[in-house]
């Protein structure tokens, strides 16, 4: 069973910066999943299902209110 990390209400929108120094943003988010096989999820309403997914080990940092 996946890890909540984070969850919302209403939807927001997340920024994930990469180890390799890209930034992608997320819109719609209202949960953040970390699954035990090591992948960062951010899900949307119910459902709209996985709106963004990656290996959490690639991932630098995320949050809704990161800077540049």
């Amino acid at each position: 069973m996946p890890l909540v990390t984070d969850s919302s209400p209403t939807p927001v929108t997340y920024r994930v910066k990469t180890n390799g120094g890209g930034t992608r943003s997320v819109t719609g988010v209202t949960t953040v999943e970390h699954t035990a096989d090591g992948w960062l999820r951010f899900l949307g309403n119910p459902g709209q299902g996985v709106l963004f997914a990656m290996p959490l080990a690639d991932v630098s940092r995320y949050g809704t209110a990161l800077g540049d």
